[in-house]
């Protein structure tokens, strides 16, 4: 793939990740990286490939460190950090069910004080928390099932 290519795809790839609330410089950065080939780049190399201010990168780096998308590395003689893409930091902060049961005490509690004073809105708070109950549920089997997928798939 030649550097315009790669720009190119990098700008669209990025733009998907806005869907998922991410800035679009976050979003560019993780697409850069995921396609980048070796897959470490330095900051230099991010900040002359997405042509951004290096302020612009070191707060996104940042940013996307603390949420585990992305690490770094550093190799020896070199005082350089190189980035990556870290999916394997993204399955293990995949606690969504947590988050859901979170929800589902809100909405227990929310319900709870509306108890005698239903309105249009509480058959919906209601629906919301049933099916956050039900992912609750469902989503440590989905993992479990992934896990033995993946074990046929490495045999």
């Amino acid at each position: 793939m030649t550097e315009e290519e790669l720009r190119h795809e990098t700008e669209n790839i990025g733009l998907s990740f806005d869907k998922l609330g991410l800035t679009p410089m976050a979003g560019r950065v993780l697409a850069y990286l995921m396609l980048s080939d070796p897959p470490y780049r330095s900051f230099d190399e991010i900040v002359d490939h997405l042509q951004a201010s290096k302020s612009s990168i070191s707060t996104t780096l940042k940013s996307l460190d603390q949420t585990e998308m992305v690490t770094y590395k550093t190799f020896p003689g070199d005082r350089r950090r190189y980035f990556r893409v870290a999916p394997e930091r993204w399955m293990a902060q995949i606690n969504i069910h947590e988050k859901f049961r979170i929800m589902v005490n809100i909405l227990n509690q929310v319900l709870a004080m509306r108890t005698g004073k239903e309105n249009e809105l509480t058959p919906g708070l209601k629906d919301v928390r049933d099916m956050y109950l039900y992912f609750e549920t469902e989503i440590p089997r989905m993992f479990q099932r992934w896990e033995e997928i993946k074990k046929k798939r490495e045999t």
